[in-house]
């Protein structure tokens, strides 16, 4: 969050939505302008691209931190390879139910 605060984004809450640009000016020339490149709210855009990336990835790794530490790391990647076995075993057990020759309408 002090990464995105630091950056000019504000952490706490999502960026606000723009108003609807008015039916008069027409949607086009406002969107054509916003994705010119090279045009300075792009650059704006990109900047803020980055700096919401950089946050994500220091709030990530902070999380990576604390599952490591309190050791649920290592059981969430006990639980994948249970559940990786209990699909498999599910799999050869439908085929010999099943066989290898008929479908599982068949059975």
């Amino acid at each position: 969050m002090a990464g995105m605060d630091a950056g000019g984004v504000e952490g706490s809450r999502a960026p606000a939505l723009h108003a609807a640009p008015p039916v008069a000016d027409g949607f086009r020339p406002v969107f054509q302008v916003r994705r010119t490149p090279g045009s300075v709210n792009r650059e704006e855009a990109t900047r803020r691209h980055r700096v919401l990336l950089d946050a994500w990835h220091d709030r990530r790794n902070v999380q990576k931190e604390w599952f490591s530490r309190t050791g649920l790391d290592v059981i969430d990647r006990r639980r994948t390879s249970l559940m990786t076995d209990k699909h498999r075993i599910e799999r050869e057990l439908m085929e010999l139910m099943i066989g290898p020759d008929k479908t599982a309408t068949d059975a």
